[in-house]
Parts: C-alpha cells; structure tokens; sequence
C-alpha cells in the first residue's frame, strides 16, 4: 500500500514537472519583442537616456538609446511599463499585454516651456542671457538644459520634466556670474513665465536703448519711445 502511494506520488510530480517544461517551453515558442520609443508630451521629440522600467514578472530597465528606443525581446503576457527622466517619473506606469511583435509610442509629461528674463530694477528684459534648468541644486551635475534669451529676453526650453525645477541665469564673458535664480513648477505643454534677474543687480542709464552689464545686453521694455524723446529735447536745450 505505502509502495502504491509512493509510486503514485512520484507519477504525479513527474506529471507536474512536465507540464510546467511545457508551458514554459510554450511560451519561448510564442515570445515576442515590444519596443518603447519613448517621446515627449505633443508627441514631437524622441527622448534619449530615460531610464525605462518593463516589469514581466521582474524589473528590466534599460536607457533609451539616441532615437528614443528602448527593445526588449522574449516578451509574453502583460507586462508594466514606467519611465524615469533626470529622477523624475514622468508618466504614470501602465499595462500592454504582449501577444505579437508590438511597438508603443510612450508620451511623457515632459514639457516645452518659454521663459522671459528681466532685471529687477525697471523690469527691462534681458538679451544674451543665458538660463540653465537643473533638476535640484544649481551644479553642473543636475543639468537638464540650458538656453540663450532672443532679443525679446525670451528662451524656449524643451523636455522639460513635469516637476518644481531650479532655473539658474548666468552672466558675464563666459556666463559664470549668476545674476538670477528661480524653482518654478513645470506643469503644462507650452507654459510660459518670467523670471527676475535679482542678483548683482543691474543699473540702468535712460540715456541708451542698449545697456550692456556682465556681458550681456539689456534692453529696456518700457517707455523708450518717450524716453528718447525726453532726452533729444533736453539736449536740444
């Protein structure tokens, strides 16, 4: 009696045992691959070095290459996806459930953002400035990006996480003064704000259009058009 139930013990682990070879020789058979291209918020600019997270049972991650990819082979079932930017999530983790090749364009809140720089003095905005964006303290280390302002003191910054960033405004020969800086919430496509240059601070003459400080231009905003006519009735007199 013990012997039969041994034996019949053994028969069914070895049942077992096979079924479980089978499945999972199965779905070798029916893997497939899933890649990520991962991409901003209005869908535009493929996004480099994210740090992707794919969960099939395990965590892979993998740095999405320069065109925005991240590959995976061997996939089978559902599986989550989550993708992380300068320490920040920017999308929520989701589910696909793999069962052919498959290809996902994964938008992330990573945002374009135009931001204007003025003096604190008479609010003239600043030309040649340049604004870097980190992602917490003002080292080179946390850089995200960095831009020039245009004649109008404007700099569109691109991919930006949805995130409360440090924006940092530099002057002088080889932008090493820093004259302004900002944490600003980054929460919507095509956010636009201003930041104050208020730190070494900016004397302003309403003799010139143009005023150069550290390097930088700086181009008065307000009242020039009188200004000037002030001044060349003055020097008439």
């Amino acid at each position: 009696m013990k012997r039969t139930r041994l034996r019949y013990i053994v028969i069914t682990l070895e049942i077992v045992l096979l079924a479980v070879t089978l499945a999972t020789f199965i779905q070798g058979v029916h893997a497939y691959s899933l890649d990520l291209k991962i991409m901003d918020w209005d869908l535009t600019d493929a996004i480099s070095n994210a740090y992707v997270t794919m969960t099939n049972t395990t965590d892979n991650v993998q740095v999405s290459d320069g065109s925005g990819w991240a590959n995976y082979t061997g996939i089978n079932g559902t599986v989550s996806i989550k993708v992380q930017y300068y320490g920040f999530w920017v999308n929520g983790t989701f589910n696909i459930t793999v069962s052919s090749d498959t290809i996902v364009y994964v938008q992330c809140k990573l945002y374009d953002v135009t931001v204007k720089i003025v003096e604190t003095q008479h609010s003239a905005y600043l030309v040649g400035a340049n604004v870097t964006v980190f992602n917490s303290t003002s080292d080179e280390a946390n850089k995200i990006t960095s831009g020039i302002t245009n004649s109008n003191g404007i700099v569109q910054l691109n991919n930006l996480p949805n995130n409360t960033l440090t924006f940092t405004q530099y002057g002088g020969p080889s932008y090493t003064i820093v004259i302004g800086n900002a944490t600003q919430l980054v929460s919507s496509e095509d956010q636009t704000f201003t930041n104050t240059a208020n730190r070494n601070s900016l004397s302003t003459s309403s003799n010139y259009l143009i005023i150069a400080f550290f390097g930088i231009t700086v181009a008065l905003e307000r009242n020039l058009k009188n200004r000037f006519t002030r001044n060349k009735s003055e020097k008439k007199k």
